[in-house]
This record gives C-alpha cells, sequence and structure tokens, in this order.
C-alpha cells in the first residue's frame, strides 16, 4: 500500500502540516497511532516532532481526534 492509498489523497498537493492533519483525522474511534506512524504515513519519515509541533498548532476548526496520538511507547505525551 503506499502513502497516498493509506490515507486517501494525493499528498503532494498538501503542505507538510495538512498532510499530518488529515492523517491524523483518518485514525478511526477506538484507535490510537504514535507521533512516529503518522510521520511515515505522511510521507515524513523522521519527523516525529514535527507532527508534535503540527498537533499544538492545529487550527481548532479542524476538530482533529489528537488524542488519539501518543509516544512510541504507549504514553501521553503532555501531562494535564
Amino acid at each position: 500500500m503506499t502513502k497516498q492509498e493509506s490515507t486517501g489523497t494525493d499528498s503532494r498537493k498538501l503542505t507538510p502540516a495538512e498532510r499530518i492533519w488529515h492523517t491524523v483525522g483518518l485514525i478511526p474511534e477506538g484507535n490510537v497511532a504514535s507521533y512516529g506512524k503518522i510521520a511515515d504515513l505522511a510521507g515524513l519519515p523522521g519527523r516525529a516532532r514535527y507532527v508534535g509541533y503540527c498537533l499544538r498548532n492545529v487550527p481548532a476548526s479542524l476538530k482533529l481526534p489528537w488524542h488519539r496520538v501518543l509516544r512510541s511507547n504507549g504514553q501521553i505525551a503532555f501531562q494535564a
């Protein structure tokens, strides 16, 4: 499966942040993904920290399931 097939869009037409937001939006309810996995699927391997940056700066109007993105060890990346 190509990255285009996994995300259902032509990622060349989107900015890197938009590719990340789109990929996060595809995480099904009841599932989670790591920052690194999101980066890989968005076509940005090795950019896990950039995923965190993009999620910190996501427009509220997108209403992304950012809470489904975890550290690679399964922990939540922030403290309440």
